[in-house]
């Protein structure tokens, strides 16, 4: 077992350095004690949750370092000068098993000072710590080729590409979408109003939407309807926009958000959804 630092703006062995032989960052870390979900765009990590991306070599940012056998010996030692510049980190174990651990600012402690409560009470000066989670960010398994994360603003860190999951809808798409006639747009709101949210739910939309047939989409106007009316102009058979906030609101009913609870018969909106 050891682990590597991926230095910035270093380029022999893809920027990694040896940072630790022989030592456990993640030590109490199973991810067998956790939910997996397999990556849906619609569906909202939760806190004690990873997200399962499988055939993970098969996308366009596995990284080239992974693609063949990782030997610590093939690494240089980390000098004290890059420690700072370190981006993520990563442990690996019989190079089958790859730990991420994505690094900011927030990652590193500067103490002026500070005891430590060792066997002996000792005041140190002008340290930096380096935070290890008790949860890495990411975690890769080789024998399965399947990639787990958390979070993809830190996928998207340690592996450039990543946010490709999760894509935002072109500018062109966007105004094609706003102009696609099912739209009634008010209060002088343009493809220049959408949110990088909003565009993310369009390039959603632009691949669900347009598969449904003419029933199911009269299905959901009907149930957009019912649930708030204010989003639906009967007259022109579309759906009103008037700000960013009711376009987030008319895709969340473009994507079947739209529901009624059985025991209570409250109306609400599912912001997040998992197939079953």
């Amino acid at each position: 077992m050891f682990s590597l630092a991926k230095v910035k703006r270093k380029r022999i062995n893809s920027g990694l350095q040896k940072l630790l032989s022989d030592s456990k960052l993640f030590e109490d870390f199973d991810i067998s004690k956790f939910g997996i979900f397999d990556y849906n765009p619609e569906t909202l990590q939760e806190e004690d949750h990873f997200y399962r991306l499988e055939k993970f070599s098969t996308f366009e940012f596995y990284p080239d370092w992974l693609k063949n056998p990782v030997d610590s010996k093939d690494y240089f030692d980390i000098e004290k000068k890059d420690y700072q510049e370190i981006s993520y980190i990563v442990e690996i174990d019989d190079d089958n098993i790859f730990a991420f651990q994505s690094l900011n600012k927030s990652t590193y402690l500067k103490c002026r000072k500070f005891f430590e409560l060792g066997e002996e009470i000792t005041i140190e000066d002008k340290k930096t710590i380096l935070v290890i989670k008790d949860i890495p960010d990411a975690y890769y398994d080789r024998s399965t080729d399947s990639l787990f994360f958390r979070n993809l603003i830190y996928l998207e860190k340690m592996f450039p590409g990543a946010s490709s999951l999760y894509k935002e809808a072109t500018n062109d798409q966007v105004k094609d979408f706003l102009t696609s006639g099912i739209f009634t747009l008010k209060n002088n709101f343009t493809s220049e109003n959408v949110s990088v949210l909003n565009r993310k739910k369009i390039a959603l939309c632009l691949s669900t939407f347009s598969k449904l047939t003419h029933a199911q989409k009269t299905l959901i106007s009907k149930s957009v309807q019912s649930h708030k009316p204010s989003l639906y102009d009967s007259v022109s058979n579309s759906y009103v926009v008037d700000s960013d906030e009711s376009l987030k609101l008319v895709l969340y009913a473009l994507q079947e958000r739209f529901f009624t609870t059985i025991a209570t018969n409250k109306k609400t909106i599912a912001n997040s959804v998992i197939a079953v």
